[in-house]
């Protein structure tokens, strides 16, 4: 008894897709490990370190101009 080409053909389609899903399932795996991390810190901690660094860099920067302005108008009083 021979095995019909349709049967046959169903049977290699569900073996690509389990191949396939399983390749997802790894993949979908390490996306998530990158971004909650595993034991160190993942990209979404990363982000909030890093906007945290950019508010604190815009803060001192804001205020070494403050400090420099101020400084100028000092020297501009003093020679006028």
């Amino acid at each position: 008894m021979g095995v019909c080409e349709e049967h046959q053909q169903l049977v290699t389609d569900m073996a690509v897709i389990k191949r396939d899903l399983k390749e997802n399932t790894r993949i979908t795996q390490e996306i998530l490990t990158s971004l909650k991390g595993n034991g160190t810190p993942g990209l979404r901690t990363e982000i909030e370190l890093n906007k945290s660094a950019i508010k604190r860099a815009w803060w001192w920067l804001g205020g070494i101009s403050l400090m420099f302005l101020g400084v100028l108008g000092w020297a501009l009083r003093k020679i006028g």
